[in-house]
């Protein structure tokens, strides 16, 4: 049978017979008005549901503490997403300057003419992959000559648009792509500056445009997982990641977020995120009985504490 359209009043006889307590019958009409009945229930019922029974919610789950940890996870979304867009324009910033910063084999400066468009501009022994990235660089200028007053103009004018005005519509995807194909020594000169091996530097920032991507989109963001194994990295220069295991491969959680962002941001930048985090943390603690928190932050792979990760 398909689905049946459910008036607000229908949601809320449907949340009863489910199991679902409701305290302010109100306050829930309210609530359900302004945001998903879909998205609430589907999608944030799970850590309140019966181990060994999926249809099956503990004793005295009540809805305002469901939806407590949907407004959780759109706040911790917010808040993630503003600091991965930072760190993305500082990793675009300086994979352009390194990349344009270089020389040729004939010591001829990249930023002097459309060098980004020539094979032998990118690490050698990937042309496959090379010519993959300059026909989706071509693709941008074409796509971007109308919507785009910059790209005109250098088109117009000079017959080629300088790299440094194309990456402005570049994506978080686009820099890991292009990063993926500069000679080792470029990628090596924005590593370096992390003090992270090149190779485990562009597992960071595939995490990190991965998860952009995610919060972009509005997908929940406390119970991420498919990311990429998070590289194990000096631990002089790195402690923290001895603290929470990650030997071999690292955790597919949030964890790996932070970690990866950690790895980015100024240190002053990481711990506002943190106490953010940690603020958001408190509030939901505040709003939820039938579980404690601490069954949330093992789902993000989080400490609480959280200044166990700064």
């Amino acid at each position: 049978m398909n689905k049946q359209f459910l008036t607000i009043d229908g949601q809320i006889s449907k949340i009863k017979s489910n199991g679902i307590s409701i305290k302010d019958e109100q306050e829930t009409k309210k609530t359900l008005q302004e945001n998903s009945y879909y998205n609430i229930i589907n999608g944030y019922r799970t850590p309140f549901l019966h181990l060994h029974d999926s249809k099956t919610y503990l004793h005295g789950t009540e809805f305002m503490e469901i939806y407590a940890l949907y407004h959780f996870d759109r706040q911790l979304r917010d808040h993630l997403l503003s600091y991965l867009l930072e760190a993305e324009n500082m990793i675009k910033t300086q994979v352009v300057y390194a990349f344009l910063n270089s020389q040729d084999s004939s010591g001829k400066y990249m930023h002097e003419d459309d060098a980004y468009l020539r094979i032998e501009s990118y690490e050698h022994g990937q042309n496959k992959r090379n010519l993959k990235l300059i026909a989706q660089l071509q693709r941008l200028i074409s796509d971007s000559f109308e919507s785009s007053d910059s790209i005109t103009h250098y088109l117009s004018t000079y017959s080629y648009v300088p790299l440094w005005v194309l990456s402005t519509r570049w994506t978080f995807g686009d820099v890991c792509n292009f990063y993926a194909s500069m000679t080792s020594q470029d990628r090596q000169a924005v590593s370096s500056i992390y003090k992270i091996p090149d190779d485990k530097f562009l597992t960071i920032i595939n995490i990190l445009s991965f998860v952009r991507n995610h919060c972009a989109h509005g997908n929940r963001v406390y119970c991420i997982r498919k990311l990429y194994d998070f590289p194990v990295l000096n631990p002089s220069l790195f402690p923290v990641q001895n603290r929470f295991g990650i030997t071999n491969h690292g955790k597919h959680n949030l964890l790996n977020v932070f970690l990866a962002l950690k790895t980015i941001l100024s240190e002053k930048r990481y711990k506002e995120l943190l106490r953010k985090t940690e603020r958001d943390i408190e509030t939901l603690s505040s709003r939820i009985n039938v579980i404690g928190v601490t069954k949330i932050t093992d789902i993000m792979g989080i400490p609480y504490p959280i200044n166990a990760i700064e």
